[in-house]
């Protein structure tokens, strides 16, 4: 028997009584919050080196910035996908349209035989992704879906000019 428990770990749970279990349990978590709390420094010291290694900051990672009002916090990693030139409104495709693209968006919905026209009009050009997404100190998605990241943009532009300034 003393054997069978040390290969199947389930017949010594079932041997147990109840409260010897729930001792048994208790003392498990005990130890897997143990474990837990141990993978966690790990992690964290291992994160720790590889940043100052590199030297990264904030800004490198936008992902840990916290919004200072966590009701206005906006998602970083939306990417503009229609822009309106008149009215200088842009939008993702997602959550609530600002009104030009919610009335296009409503005509489009009333028609569902006809080809999205109205939407259609204000995707991004793929020639004019670069400008607007200066412009808007966003990335941009183009009609052909490719994304044009606003920060590639921005290190580019200050590379471009400390090239320029200094020849």
């Amino acid at each position: 028997m003393h054997n069978e428990i040390n290969n199947n770990p389930a017949a010594l749970l079932d041997s147990l009584d109840d409260e010897a279990f729930m001792k048994f349990q208790a003392l498990a978590e005990r130890r897997a919050a143990e474990i837990r709390q141990r993978q966690k420094t790990s992690a964290i010291e291992e994160v720790s080196a590889k940043i100052k290694f590199f030297g990264l900051t904030l800004d490198d990672l936008p992902m840990l910035k916290v919004a200072a009002d966590p009701k206005k916090a906006k998602s970083i990693t939306t990417t503009v996908k229609y822009y309106e030139p008149n009215s200088a409104s842009h939008w993702s495709g997602n959550g609530t349209p600002k009104k030009a693209f919610r009335e296009a968006d409503a005509f489009d919905k009333a028609n569902p035989t006809a080809t999205s026209k109205r939407m259609h009009q204000y995707l991004i050009p793929d020639d004019k992704a670069k400008d607007l997404s200066l412009r808007l100190k966003k990335n941009i998605r183009t009609v052909s879906g490719d994304v044009v990241k606003y920060a590639h943009l921005v290190a580019e532009s200050s590379t471009y000019a400390q090239a320029s300034t200094s020849a």
